[in-house]
């Protein structure tokens, strides 16, 4: 059985509804979308589905988190939240969530909107309560282990489950070169872009909201058992792209999509993100092995320290902030798939290795592209 599907329990038709009004319910959604918030018409249609599969009556085990990103403020985000916040009756929206009361928001609300998260959950072992509590929301209903501190200062072993859809908002740091990619994994980014002719400062989503969630409510009398067995039909079509955690992720927007017949279109749209999705990452490796290499060749080095990468970067002024220190420029470096040697007295790179690492990574640039 399909992990997403219900346990074997059949939905409850109340109304015969004919399927042309969940293409309307689709429509009004996106143009609530597009009136609010400024964003390409992939996003506008992936959040649509999102949004819709929300209200389908059927027990997802896997619930991608949603986070909208930008390079700068003011591109909507915020907005952002808070029309997903206006859609869903059982949602909390919240500002700066401290890491101790994380777990509980997640633990006692259906959809939580999370805004200025913290910029460090994108890059490894930086921020390890959001790191859980992503990977937590991803899995629904399932356990996680963590110690507390008791009042007689005695730590005891504690367990929590998260069920809610997590909805997230942040400043990327596009500078950084070490991408968490097991968050990567569970996120579906949608990246916004300022419009400055896009007028949301205060305003009241609430008249606009009512008449589409009250819309939004007949899907929850869809039969839905012959869409997942439309969509598991698709699906084996199409396994090279999307398998393991990649179907995982995308499995409830995807059967939103079958449901107003637009899987096809959607399904171009996926394929491009999960290309996407390691492509920039590897245009990111090409650009700093490429200026390592040829400082290398240019100073007539064969190998190079972490200590030496580090000063080569802070030299380079829009690279400073990337290798702060040697042991920064160390784990980065072997995060992007350096081998690191040693000697007696040093651990190194050698130009052998970043110019290996360098022609694998243009070979499978010219693949995917």
């Amino acid at each position: 059985m399909n992990p997403n599907q219900t346990d074997n329990k059949h939905t409850e038709v109340l109304t015969k509804s004919d399927p042309d009004d969940y293409v309307d319910i689709y429509n009004e959604v996106g143009e609530l979308i597009k009136n609010y918030i400024t964003m390409n018409d992939d996003d506008r249609n992936l959040l649509a589905l999102d949004i819709m599969s929300n209200y389908l009556d059927i027990n997802f085990q896997y619930q991608p988190v949603i986070a909208f990103v930008s390079d700068d403020a003011g591109c909507g985000k915020t907005q952002a939240l808070k029309l997903i916040h206006a859609l869903h009756p059982d949602s909390i929206i919240a500002n700066r969530v401290s890491s101790a009361a994380l777990r509980r928001v997640l633990e006692n609300n259906d959809v939580v909107c999370l805004d200025e998260v913290p910029k460090d959950i994108w890059f490894k072992y930086e921020n390890t309560e959001f790191d859980r509590a992503i990977k937590a929301s991803f899995e629904k209903g399932s356990n996680h282990m963590l110690c507390e501190k008791g009042s007689g200062g005695n730590y005891s072993e504690k367990s929590f489950s998260v069920n809610c859809r997590l909805y997230i908002a942040n400043v990327v740091d596009t500078d950084r070169y070490d991408p968490n990619e097991e968050i990567m994994s569970r996120i579906i980014q949608i990246v916004m872009r300022k419009d400055d002719s896009m007028f949301t400062t205060s305003v009241d989503m609430t008249s606009d909201t009512a008449s589409i969630k009250s819309r939004l409510k007949q899907l929850k009398t869809v039969k839905i058992e012959d869409k997942i067995e439309e969509l598991a039909i698709k699906l084996q079509k199409c396994t090279t792209v999307l398998n393991g955690r990649n179907r995982d992720k995308y499995y409830r927007i995807l059967l939103a999509a079958v449901l107003v017949n637009k899987f096809d279109m959607t399904l171009v749209t996926l394929t491009e993100n999960i290309n996407d999705s390691y492509q920039p990452n590897q245009n990111k490796k090409i650009e700093i092995l490429e200026l390592i290499k040829n400082y290398m060749e240019k100073e007539g080095l064969d190998k190079i320290t972490g200590k030496q990468a580090s000063i080569l970067f802070n030299n380079k002024g829009i690279y400073k902030t990337r290798f702060s220190s040697s042991t920064k420029a160390t784990h980065t470096l072997k995060l992007m798939g350096l081998e690191q040697e040693r000697s007696a007295t040093s651990r190194y790179f050698t130009l052998i290795t970043v110019s290996d690492l360098l022609e694998k990574l243009h070979a499978y640039s010219q693949k995917v592209s």
